[in-house]
């Protein structure tokens, strides 16, 4: 009777594995769950790649955001610019847009816009202040956190583990930016609920490009609160072979976080 059960045991456990390696099957994946209640790791999934700096893409718009209110060149979450007339990959990007717009639909001409305004001098200095990756802007004031084709353009980078860093600064109000523009940055966050009470808000971040073959890559960053809790949730992958996905890599990191919070407990769909 103890073996069958043992050999029950042995059949769930790798069931339950074979699922998550299917679920995340051609994809190099980083998470990490961190408690700020605890001040602990909950979870840290492959640290080799945790601690490897990737372009932050879209995901770069939160500490954007945090520079814009800071400077002023954002006042509120309904600070508009008018769309330039020019056709973008996505529809809902060629329109005006608020700050609140920009940041739920991922609009990187808005965020191309704003950088100027905010100037290279300041943006550096915000980098060095927030410890933000390698700082490096090189770039380009409208590409340096993009990947574009040219690789030398991607300059600027950051780890899973910096991503948490910067994020817990930013819940706890201590970027040195204002506390307003730390509020208001969080006010804007892309936010879901769970059906267990629970709810996320943050940001996707996607690219692919021709330096890496088309490999998708793919961030999700952001918080998770509980009744009882607060997390950084921070995921990224990319792809081992080019996908013949038509999907973003942000949305799909999105969905692979969830995933692993259900598995935790942290989440119901």
């Amino acid at each position: 009777m103890k073996i069958l059960f043992s050999l029950l045991l042995i059949f769930i456990f790798t069931s339950c594995s074979t699922k998550s390696r299917h679920e995340f099957a051609g994809k190099d994946v980083c998470f990490l769950l961190y408690n700020l209640k605890t001040d602990k790791f909950e979870e840290i999934r492959n640290k080799s790649r945790c601690e490897t700096r990737f372009p932050p893409a879209s995901t770069f718009k939160i500490p954007l955001a945090v520079m814009g209110f800071d400077s002023k060149v954002l006042v509120d979450r309904n600070t508009s610019y008018k769309w330039d007339g020019k056709k973008r990959f996505l529809d809902v990007w060629n329109k005006d847009h608020s700050a609140y717009t920009w940041m739920q639909e991922s609009v990187v001409w808005f965020s191309q816009e704003l950088t100027p305004k905010i100037g290279m001098q300041k943006i550096e200095n915000y980098l060095s202040a927030f410890e933000y990756g390698n700082q490096d802007m090189s770039g380009g004031i409208k590409f340096a956190w993009l990947l574009p084709k040219l690789p030398e353009k991607n300059s600027l980078k950051i780890s899973a583990f910096e991503q948490v860093g910067f994020m817990k600064k930013l819940w706890r109000g201590e970027l040195k930016a204002t506390s307003d523009s730390q509020l208001k940055t969080i006010d804007i966050l892309v936010a879901e609920g769970s059906r267990n009470g629970n709810r996320i808000l943050g940001k996707t971040g996607s690219g692919s490009s021709e330096n890496n073959n088309g490999l998708r890559l793919g961030w999700w960053i952001g918080f998770l609160e509980t009744k009882s809790d607060q997390y950084v949730v921070v995921i990224n992958f990319t792809d081992k072979q080019k996908s013949t996905e038509a999907t973003f890599g942000g949305p799909e990191s999105r969905t692979m976080a969830k995933k692993l919070l259900v598995e935790k407990g942290l989440w119901k769909d």
